[in-house]
C-alpha cells in the first residue's frame, strides 16, 4: 500500500505484500510515517499485514492479518486484527482490544489499554508501564487490571466512560505531544488518560493520578502526588 514516505489522512485497505501489506518501512530503517490514517484489511505472506517498520500517529489499525510490527505508535487503536495487534516496537497511549490473537507480543507499551484480546492481552516478553491490562504484568510499573469501561467496545467505540479507571491514570512522561485520536487536547487535568482517547470533561479527584496494584494483584489504593 505504502512504502517509506509520509502519508496524511489516508486509507490503506485491501493490500497484500510479503510483509507490511498496508504500509512498510525500508530495509535500512527508513520509516513509513502515517498520520491520521486508516489501515484496514491488509495481508502479508510473512510478518504484519497492516504495517511494518512504521511510525504511526493517530491511526486506526483494524481487520488486518497482523496489526503492526516493529513500529512506533502514538494515540492509535488496534482492533480485530488476526495474529496480534502489535508485535515488537513501542506504543504510547494506544488502545489494543478485540484482536483475535495476542493484543501485544514483544512490545513496550506505555499509557496503553490492552484488554479483551482473544489470544491473550500480552506475552511475557512485553514491558508495560502505566497501562490497563490483565493479568497484572511482571515487567513494568504503574499498571492495573480494572475493566477500562469503554463506551461500546462491541461496536468499536473505545472512548472512556466517565467512571473509567483509565482517566487521569497515565504518566505524563510517556504522553505523545499533540492531540488525541479525536483531535482533542491530549492532556485534560493534571495527568494524562490511558489509551488513545482523552476524556474531555474534568474527572473526579478520586481518579487522580491512577490506581496502582501490587504484583500480587491486591489493590494498594490511590497514589496522590
Amino acid at each position: 500500500g505504502a512504502y517509506v514516505g509520509t502519508l496524511y489522512a489516508c486509507t490503506l485497505s485491501g493490500n497484500s505484500a510479503q510483509s507490511g501489506g498496508g504500509a512498510s518501512g525500508g530495509p535500512y530503517g527508513e520509516p513509513c510515517v502515517l498520520n491520521n490514517c486508516m489501515v484496514n484489511s491488509n495481508s502479508a505472506q510473512y510478518g504484519s499485514g497492516g504495517a511494518s517498520g512504521c511510525e504511526m500517529n493517530n491511526c486506526i489499525v483494524t481487520h488486518n492479518a497482523g496489526g503492526a510490527s516493529g513500529s512506533t505508535l502514538s494515540n492509535c487503536v488496534l482492533s480485530e486484527n488476526s495474529a496480534y495487534g502489535a508485535s515488537g516496537g513501542t506504543l504510547n497511549n494506544c488502545t489494543l482490544s478485540g484482536n483475535l490473537g495476542w493484543g501485544a507480543s514483544g512490545a513496550t507499551l506505555n499509557n496503553c489499554i490492552v484488554y479483551f484480546n482473544t489470544g491473550g492481552n500480552y506475552d511475557s516478553s512485553c514491558v508495560l508501564n502505566y497501562s490497563c491490562t490483565a493479568p497484572l504484568p511482571m515487567n513494568g510499573t504503574g499498571n492495573f487490571t480494572y475493566d477500562p469501561l469503554f463506551v461500546n467496545s462491541a461496536n468499536g467505540d473505545f472512548h472512556l466512560q466517565s467512571n473509567s479507571p483509565c482517566i487521569n491514570s497515565g504518566s505524563n512522561a510517556y504522553a505523545p505531544p499533540g492531540p488525541d485520536l479525536d483531535g482533542n487536547p491530549r492532556l485534560v487535568g493534571t495527568f494524562v488518560d490511558i489509551g488513545a482517547y482523552e476524556y474531555q470533561l474534568p474527572a473526579p479527584n478520586a481518579l487522580i493520578p491512577g490506581i496502582i496494584e501490587s504484583y500480587s494483584g491486591v489493590s494498594t489504593g490511590i497514589v496522590v502526588g
